[in-house]
C-alpha cells in the first residue's frame, strides 16, 4: 500500500462541490476544521498536516517577534525585502534577537510523516523543504497594489505551475516511494486574484482536475490518493479579489469515514495506510 498526497493550496470546498469535478471530489470528501488556528495561513497549517501537531507544538508561525526593539520596528521592512533567507535567520537566532527561531521552518527534532514512512518524496512542502519564496514567486501583492496587471501575473503563475507539475510527474514516475507528497500554490494565487470571477475559477479547477487525472494514470497497485487544501478561498465584498476561508478541503479515493476532521487528523490516516502490506 502506498500514499500519494497532492496539496492544492487554497482549493475551495464549495467550488469543488459546485463544479463536480470527479478527480478532485473522489469517493469521500469534505471540509477540514481549522478552528485551532487564529489565522488561516499556509506554513503553520501544512506543518500541522505533516506532523499531526497543533501550531502550539510544532513552532511554525507567521509573525516574527524580535527581542531587539529596532528589528521589531523594522519587521515590515525586512518582509518587503524578503528577509527570510536561512543563513541570515540562523545568524539572528544565534545572536538571540528572535524569541521563536522557527518562523516558517519546522525544527529538526519535530517528526513528520516523511520521517516515519520510507522511502518518501516531498516536493515543495511549506515549512518542510520549501522555504517561503512565495513572495517572489507567487505574490499577488503587486496586483493588489496595481503594480502588475492581472493577466501578466496570471501567466507567470501558470508558467510556474507547469514547471512544478512536470517536476512532480517526473518524480512520481520513478515509483521509488512509499509516500509521495507535492504541494502547489497556483490555486491560492488564482483565488486571491479571481475568487469573485466564477469562470476564471472554473478554468483553474478544471486544470487541477486534469492534473490529478495525470497523477492517477501514473499510479500502480493499491495507492491512497489524498487531495488536500490548507484553507479555501472566499470572494471579498469589494469585488473580484479573494481571501482565505475558515476551512480546508480533502478528498480520498478510499472511504476513510472521517467526520469534520482537523488538519492534524491526517497523519494517523496516512501512517495507517502507508504501513499496510
Amino acid at each position: 500500500m502506498r500514499v500519494c498526497i497532492i496539496g492544492l493550496d487554497g482549493l475551495e470546498y464549495t467550488l469543488v462541490e459546485k463544479f463536480q469535478l470527479e478527480n478532485l471530489l473522489q469517493k469521500e470528501y469534505g471540509k477540514i476544521d481549522l478552528s485551532e488556528f487564529d489565522k488561516k495561513l499556509t506554513p503553520p497549517i501544512w506543518a500541522s498536516f505533516i506532523t499531526g501537531l497543533p501550531p502550539s507544538k510544532h513552532g511554525v508561525h507567521f509573525e516574527t517577534r524580535w527581542n531587539n526593539i529596532l528589528l521589531n520596528r523594522f519587521e515590515k521592512f525586512f518582509r518587503t525585502f524578503h528577509f527570510s533567507h536561512i543563513p541570515l535567520r540562523r545568524l539572528f537566532v544565534a545572536l538571540k534577537f528572535e524569541n521563536k527561531p522557527y518562523w516558517f521552518w519546522l525544527p529538526e527534532h519535530i517528526e513528520t510523516i516523511f520521517d516515519v514512512v520510507k522511502p518518501s518524496i516531498a516536493l515543495k512542502i511549506p515549512s518542510y523543504n520549501y522555504f517561503y519564496d512565495l513572495y517572489k514567486e507567487y505574490s499577488v501583492l503587486n496586483v493588489y497594489a496595481g503594480k502588475e496587471p492581472q493577466i501578466k501575473a496570471e501567466k507567470r503563475f501558470w508558467d510556474l505551475f507547469t514547471k512544478e507539475k512536470d517536476d512532480c510527474l517526473k518524480h512520481l514516475d520513478t515509483r521509488n516511494w512509499k509516500l509521495f507528497m507535492a504541494q502547489f500554490h497556483i490555486t491560492d494565487s488564482i483565488g486571491h486574484m479571481y475568487a469573485g470571477n466564477l469562470s476564471k475559477m472554473y478554468e483553474c479547477y478544471v486544470q487541477m482536475n486534469d492534473f490529478v487525472n495525470e497523477v492517477k494514470q501514473l499510479l500502480v497497485g493499491n495507492t491512497l490518493v489524498l487531495i488536500v487544501s490548507d484553507h479555501g478561498m472566499r470572494p471579498l465584498e469589494s469585488g473580484v479579489f479573494g481571501d482565505h476561508s475558515d476551512y480546508g478541503f480533502y478528498s480520498s479515493n478510499f472511504i476513510l469515514n472521517l467526520r469534520n476532521p482537523n488538519i492534524t487528523s491526517f497523519k494517523r490516516v496516512i501512517l495507517d495506510y502507508a504501513q499496510r502490506k
